[in-house]
């Protein structure tokens, strides 16, 4: 066996270290290898109990940018509230906003109920997550009281 092809192949202790490019810094400062080309899914997040959090996050943007649009033509006063209901009803396109706006909020709050749940039920909020289970807990609160007054 010839021991100088093997030792032509091995860098030898003198060699400078190599000097890493812009990809490869930028890889191990922001842990990228780590978190797209090494990440695996855990078997356990392919349920639907698992979903429940990423879709209640979509139905709250969704009540988000239905609120918002509804702001354009809803006045906040109590002695026209039902008037202007009324007309939102009765016009073409405000009416199926405000009815998604609507039918939207009983979702979330069905939704967060679960979500919740399946969190105590698994007891998600230990090892650790304590601190994130409370976030949670006062998040729901603020959910219920959105729901209850609008």
């Amino acid at each position: 066996m010839n021991t100088d092809s093997n030792n032509a192949e091995s860098p030898s202790s003198s060699d400078p270290p190599k000097a890493k490019g812009v990809r490869e810094v930028v890889e191990e400062q922001f842990a990228l290898r780590q978190l797209i080309w090494e990440y695996l899914i855990p078997v356990e997040t392919n349920t639907i109990w698992y979903v429940l959090g990423g879709v209640l996050g979509i139905a709250l943007i969704l009540e988000i940018i239905t609120g918002f649009i509804l702001t354009f033509r809803y006045t906040p006063d109590a002695g026209q509230a039902y008037q202007i209901t009324t007309n939102l009803i009765a016009s073409p396109g405000w009416h199926v906003i405000l009815g998604f706006h609507y039918f939207n909020s009983f979702l979330i709050f069905g939704l967060v109920m679960v979500h919740m749940m399946r969190v105590f039920i698994s007891a998600a909020y230990r090892r650790g997550k304590q601190g994130l289970w409370l976030v949670g807990v006062v998040l729901a609160g603020l959910t219920f009281i959105l729901y209850i007054t609008g």
